[in-house]
């Protein structure tokens, strides 16, 4: 009996593992999948801020717009979102409108990204904090100089998903010398085991 209990148990604990690391790759897959829609095939390497970033500054009036379902709030919403070719919407369904919402009630602070991207020929840096005090042309040109034919410095928060694991959403922020920057909510779907852009609300631009 205890035997049989302690085989069961640790078939338990082999799967739970098992099933963490693979929702671990389908994390990376997706990130993946947005770098690769905001780098040129000549890019070399990305460079990336390990600690989750989270979006602070558009939760309240966009759960707000969902949750009132306030015309003018959804307009303003439907306005700033593309689809995966950059063509604006006629509106967002409601299914990602619920996820919206439990993205934004669900987003996590406390996990650091790690060298799992699947990216062919690109260099992946990992580091661990913002590295510009100013963004002066100085600083990037030392980025520059440090991360030859970068991509740029990019910023994710964790991913959250729908109930059946085929729709992705998170936050993420792109920096790139100049006035070339911004952060946008991506909304991705699983197409046939490859994750593609439904929405992207671009929230700032620089």
């Amino acid at each position: 009996m205890f035997k049989t209990s302690f085989i069961f148990t640790l078939l338990l604990a082999t799967t739970s593992i098992l099933f963490g690391q693979q929702l671990l790759l389908d994390d990376y897959k997706v990130y993946s999948a947005l770098i690769r829609s905001e780098i040129l095939k000549t890019t070399k390497s990305v460079t990336i801020i390990k600690k989750f970033t989270n979006d602070t500054s558009s939760i309240s009036w966009v759960t707000d717009a969902i949750k009132s379902k306030d015309v003018q709030q959804l307009e303003q919403l439907r306005f700033l979102t593309r689809d995966g070719k950059g063509n604006s919407v006629s509106s967002i369904d409601t299914a990602t409108q619920k996820l919206i919402l439990g993205f934004y009630q669900n987003q996590s602070k406390d996990s650091v990204l790690t060298n799992l991207f699947d990216l062919f020929n690109v260099k992946i840096f990992l580091i661990d904090n913002f590295p510009f005090k100013k963004s002066s042309q100085d600083e990037w040109r030392n980025f520059y100089k440090k991360y030859s034919a970068s991509g740029g410095l990019f910023q994710f928060s964790d991913i959250y998903y729908s109930h059946d694991g085929k729709t992705a959403i998170f936050y993420h922020s792109l920096f790139r010398n100049g006035l070339n920057a911004h952060g946008a909510l991506t909304i991705m779907t699983n197409v046939n085991g490859e994750w593609k852009i439904k929405y992207h609300v671009n929230f700032w631009q620089a």
